[in-house]
Order: structure tokens, then C-alpha cells, then sequence
């Protein structure tokens, strides 16, 4: 006769039912950790890491009431390669003639020594808060290191920081160029025991209503006019609408 198990008996369950179970969850676990080591991480999910592309297809961008088709190569975050409105849009170009990516400049793109080819751009909607005049007279002029006057580097004044100011070792150069333009470069110092160049940098105003900021290393700063040059250049191209 068949047994029949009473109601406040235990229900038996097969040997291997447990050990199969443990290592299920173990295996979950181990895929969890494997997934945030090796997968993609929150940045490449949201398009907010560096990730360049080849592909030259334009994009309609929109910074306030000013109009850009930019190639994708030239985009530095893909999630910004979607177009539409923007406050701002970060790009590279690639010395000498500020071309965009191709798959020969994907060494270059990592290079931070003082020779790197790579100029970084980010296009901001509005203007400046401060003329570059006035930030350097406010600013720059205030921190500048007394016992070291200003001195002449490839047509660049140069006007040393002080060491007790939050610019020490840093370096501002100046340039007036026509139109009463008035150019403000402000360079870090090179840290040359692990090669990595100076990194230098311009804010000026773009036409109406635009902030243009773009850095490159310490080492191009004897040919900076051509790099200025170059930006100019690139950034007409960009706004094909702009008189």
C-alpha cells in the first residue's frame, strides 16, 4: 500500500535540488561583476564617453539663435551627435589643416605630449561673462608675479603667474590682433616626467551670442597664430548660414 505523507510532515526534496540552486546564484553574481568589470559602463550607455567615429554625415546643431552642420567626425560625445538645440557641443580637429577624425588619427587622439596634433572645442550658446580684455586686466593682471616682468615669445607676450595665487606655474600669453581683438591664452605647465605637454587654452567671443573655447598642447605655441587661424577657418565652415 502507497504511504501518504501527513500534513505536518516535511516535504522531501531531491538531494541535488540545493547544490543546483547555490550555484545558480553564484553564477548570477559572478555575470553581475563580470558585466560591471568588462561591459559597457553608465557613460557608454548614455553616450556621454569618448567615442569617435569616422563617419562625416552632418548634423544639425542649434546653439541659442545660432545655426551649425557639423560632420559627426568632428563630435567628440555621441550623445550629442543627435542634433537639435544644444546649450553647448564639444568637438576635435586635428592639426595642421583641423580635419575631423579618421581611423589614421586614433593614436593621435591619445596623445597629450607637447607635439599632439589634436585641438579640442566646445561651443557654448551665450556670450562670455568677461571680454578676454577684461578677464585678463581683472584677473590675470591682478596674480601676475611681480618680480617676473613680462617678456616676448613668438610674437606672444608673456606674463608670468604668481606662486601664492591659485595660478602658480601657470603661464598667460597675450596678443593684439586686428580689429581690436585682443587674444588671452592661458597654459599650464608641462609635466615632463610622465610626458604630458602643458595644456593651453582660449575663450574668446564668436559673433553674437556664441562662446568658443579651445585648448591645445604647449608645444604648437610658437605657431599658435596658425592654430587660431585654423579655428577661425573651421568654425566658418561649420556655420554655413553666417554671414
Amino acid at each position: 500500500m502507497s504511504q501518504t505523507q501527513g500534513p505536518d510532515e516535511p516535504e522531501e526534496r531531491p538531494s541535488w535540488l540545493y547544490p543546483l540552486i547555490l550555484f545558480g546564484i553564484t553564477a548570477a553574481i559572478g555575470a553581475v561583476i563580470l558585466f560591471l568589470y568588462l561591459g559597457p559602463g553608465l557613460d557608454d550607455l548614455t553616450g556621454v564617453s569618448v567615442r569617435p567615429t569616422s563617419e562625416a554625415a552632418p548634423v544639425e546643431v542649434t546653439l541659442g539663435a545660432r545655426r551649425f552642420a557639423i560632420p559627426s567626425n568632428y563630435i567628440r560625445l555621441p550623445a550629442q551627435r543627435s542634433g537639435g538645440a544644444k546649450d553647448e557641443i564639444e568637438l576635435d580637429a586635428f592639426l595642421p589643416d583641423m580635419h575631423g577624425f579618421t581611423d589614421d588619427d586614433a593614436e593621435a587622439l591619445q596623445d597629450v605630449t607637447r607635439q599632439s596634433t589634436v585641438v579640442a572645442l566646445i561651443l557654448k550658446a551665450g556670450a562670455p561673462e568677461l571680454s578676454e580684455r577684461e578677464r585678463f586686466d581683472r584677473i590675470y593682471a591682478r596674480n601676475a608675479d611681480p618680480a617676473r616682468p613680462p617678456y616676448e615669445y613668438f610674437g606672444l607676450t608673456v606674463t608670468p603667474m604668481a606662486e601664492n595665487t591659485g595660478y602658480a606655474g601657470e603661464q598667460i600669453f597675450t596678443r593684439e590682433l586686428p580689429d581690436n581683438e585682443f587674444a588671452v591664452i592661458r597654459c599650464s605647465p608641462d609635466d615632463k616626467e610622465h610626458d604630458i605637454g602643458g595644456l593651453c587654452i582660449r575663450e574668446m567671443a564668436w559673433g553674437d551670442g556664441l562662446t568658443v573655447v579651445y585648448t591645445f598642447r604647449g608645444g604648437r605655441l610658437r605657431t599658435w597664430s596658425e592654430i587660431d587661424d585654423g579655428v577661425k577657418a573651421l568654425l566658418k565652415r561649420l556655420e554655413p548660414g553666417a554671414k
